[in-house]
């Protein structure tokens, strides 16, 4: 699928073999994709090629799947930018999450998974944190705690987060502040 992608979370985790798992998630013509390298603890890379809010030209190709998400760049035909405000589909959290089941009822090993939604809130019980929507609302995963203490006072916020099937990583935000990154 050639287009316009932007980079949306990029994550790096230490697996047990001495493995270092870096994940590039992408986003662009209402499509997700997630790029995944590894590479060895002893070479020091500690992130991929791509940050948070890179924008470029590429043809992305995915991987077999029932719920294809993992993919590999064919082509880039062109350098990286930084990037504007994400096209998010118009669609609430409830719709989002209705994805993730579709997805989930396809492959059911399904691990972290994108949701992009529009005019969620984030509200707060104790010491945790929730995004809710008219008719859902998803726990906050606990290590973004003190991350995500701005987005309270807003009355809602657009953007992309990866959810696991127990918590979610809010990843992006575009509010009416400005944009926020995990």
């Amino acid at each position: 699928m050639s287009g316009t992608w932007q980079v949306f979370a990029a994550r790096s985790e230490v697996q047990p073999d001495r493995l270092r798992r870096l994940e590039t998630w992408l986003y662009g013509k209402g499509r997700f994709a997630v790029l995944i390298d590894f590479v060895p603890v002893a070479t020091g890379a500690a992130m991929g090629g791509f940050a948070a809010g890179d924008q470029f030209d590429a043809e992305v190709v995915y991987y077999p799947s029932s719920a294809p998400l993992r993919a590999v760049l064919a082509t880039q035909t062109a350098g990286t930018t930084a990037g504007g405000a994400l096209d998010l589909p118009d669609q609430d959290l409830d719709a989002a999450l209705a994805g993730y089941e579709d997805a989930l009822a396809l492959k059911p090993w399904l691990g972290d998974y994108p949701l992009a939604f529009k005019g969620a809130r984030l509200r707060r019980s104790g010491d945790r944190f929730y995004i809710c929507g008219d008719g859902v609302v998803l726990p906050v995963n606990a290590t973004q705690a003190a991350d995500v203490w701005p987005l309270l006072r807003l009355a809602s916020v657009d953007g992309i987060g990866l959810w696991d099937g127990r918590a979610f990583t809010v990843c992006w935000a575009e509010t009416e502040m400005g944009r926020w990154l995990a």
